[in-house]
């Protein structure tokens, strides 16, 4: 429980309800007593993740090693970035959906490990267009 919820921190009353505090996380907690004051029903919910704000999470991406970018964007507004004109390969992501596709349809019978399977674009624009091109070259299991 440690390891998922962080250290102790305390418990907050909300009204009739009651919060427990860890350093990572909050699990929402009802308590009913019965008329001697005595615990006849305790309910722990399903715990809450602690949040972090965007300026803390921008500076805990810089200081993790590599290459990092992340845009958060809600409707047309930005509302944290970084390095996001910084292309970063997700070739290895890509791959594992083909694979899972490619495993699928090889179970299936409609093809063979041996099979080439030529990627057709998906009307991609800007940054996402240098991967189509790359799609376009088809791949195999052995690419994987």
């Amino acid at each position: 429980m440690k390891k998922k919820l962080g250290t102790y921190q305390g418990v907050q009353n909300n009204a009739q309800d009651y919060l427990v505090v860890f350093s990572q996380a909050s699990v929402p907690t009802k308590i009913v007593l019965n008329n001697k004051g005595q615990i006849s029903g305790l309910l722990f919910e399903s715990p809450q993740a602690q949040f972090v704000s965007l300026e803390e999470a921008i500076t805990k991406f810089k200081a993790l090693p590599g290459k990092v970018s992340f845009l958060v964007q809600e409707d047309k507004t930005i509302k944290a970035a970084l390095n996001t004109k910084t292309p970063l390969p997700v070739g290895s992501a890509f791959k594992l959906a083909v694979l899972k596709a490619l495993k699928s349809e090889i179970a299936s019978g409609k093809r063979t490990w041996k099979d080439i399977v030529k990627l057709q674009p998906i009307g991609c624009k800007g940054r996402m267009a240098k991967i189509t091109v790359w799609l376009l070259l088809g791949i195999t299991a052995r690419h994987l």
